[in-house]
């Protein structure tokens, strides 16, 4: 722990910021369906294209799995 009582993250692994970042239907799957990281940062996604609009969590999740799964058929 550091001095400030807070754990010291120094061997955490941070993400390189010269990578371009994945969009959604670039992630892995397991299986035969989307995982749900890649949902997740669809669902983001989501959310970040109403610039701060009213919205509901729940219902850009359900896009985001019909979006991220319609995708992933078309792919396979």
């Amino acid at each position: 722990m550091s001095r400030h009582g807070r754990h010291n993250n120094a061997h955490t692994v941070q993400p390189s910021t010269n990578e371009p970042k994945p969009r959604a239907g670039e992630l892995g799957v397991n299986g035969d369906k989307p995982t749900p990281d890649c949902i997740r940062l669809r669902a983001y996604e989501i959310s970040q294209a109403r610039n701060g609009g009213p919205g509901n969590a729940a219902s850009d999740w359900i896009q985001a799995e019909q979006e991220v799964a319609a995708e992933h058929a078309v792919k396979h």
